[in-house]
């Protein structure tokens, strides 16, 4: 199952938001519970409605939500939170709510896990589906960390690439701070 980049990166309203993969029964999908979607305005966004040109699309919110598994077998309820805001629909003058999720818990998993995976690769991967939602940086470490627990698991040797491409401006470094000081004798030695 490839990454779906539009459960990442879409705003979704109580009644068109998608069904996320669920982390439990993986069968199933997350649905929005509309009745629990409770949104406010951040106080800049309530002190900005004085302001003689102002527009309800200035408004920023923060919401808090359930979901459930449509999966009769499961059940299964995850929270979400994130930042919302207000939004013209279509082109009419009537607005509606929009939220983007920063937070899910349980997260929903973001790509199909292989059964013959490692549990500290499931592990890792599971810290990047949670942490992908609000923090994409925090989400690329562990996705690099699962890389490297992927490579344990096939028993790739960890071994430093002997070559280094000169005037490239990009150096990997890995292992020990003895390779370190080694790459960086290789490198005063390929830039004299």
């Amino acid at each position: 199952m490839p990454v779906d980049r539009q459960l990442l990166q879409g705003s979704f309203t109580k009644q068109n938001a998608p069904g996320w993969p669920c982390p439990v029964c993986n069968s199933g999908y997350l649905r929005l519970l509309e009745e629990s979607v409770v949104a406010k305005a951040t106080a800049e966004s309530i002190t900005t409605q004085d302001h003689p040109a102002w527009d309800p699309d200035w408004t920023i919110l923060r919401f808090v939500a359930v979901a459930v598994c449509d999966n009769v077998n499961c059940k299964e309820a995850a929270s979400i939170a994130g930042a919302g805001s207000v939004q013209v629909v279509n082109r009419s003058y009537d607005y509606d709510n929009f939220y983007t999720p920063e937070y899910f818990n349980p997260s929903p998993s973001l790509i199909a896990v292989p059964d013959r995976c490692s549990d500290e690769l499931k592990a890792e991967l599971k810290l990047a589906f949670a942490t992908a939602w609000g923090d994409p940086l925090s989400a690329s470490a562990h996705i690099r960390a699962s890389v490297e627990r992927l490579l344990d698991q096939l028993r790739i040797i960890k071994t430093p690439r002997n070559r280094m491409v000169r005037g490239s401006g990009l150096v990997f470094i890995k292992g020990s701070r003895l390779w370190v000081k080694k790459a960086q004798k290789q490198l005063s030695f390929y830039w004299q």
